[in-house]
């Protein structure tokens, strides 16, 4: 589905993000880590979603920032978000983590 929505309507910006758990995929990059002839059905997968996002002409933001804060139980967890992808790399010229 995400990569049907990243391919649809080159006319429109797109923003996507979110987390992919993709933990086979070298954001820094862009590549997977292994064997790209891996018969594993999740680096297959993972292949699969990088070759798309590369066909849609999608570029990728990253980040170390902490993108979320939640409690459990009495520890606040920090999270990143795993990517932010973007169809004009100049938006993210833009962006900005609120705290």
């Amino acid at each position: 589905k995400f990569l049907q929505i990243a391919s649809c309507d080159n006319q429109t910006e797109k923003i996507l993000l979110g987390d992919f758990n993709c933990p086979d995929i070298s954001w820094l990059s862009g590549n997977i880590i292994g064997p790209t002839n891996s018969i594993d059905r999740n680096i297959k997968i993972q292949q699969k979603f990088v070759e798309g996002i590369h066909n849609a002409g999608l570029s990728w933001l990253i980040t170390n920032e902490k993108t979320r804060c939640r409690k459990v139980g009495n520890t606040i967890q920090e999270s990143t978000i795993d990517q932010i992808f973007l169809s004009e790399e100049s938006i993210s010229n833009d962006f900005k983590i609120l705290q």
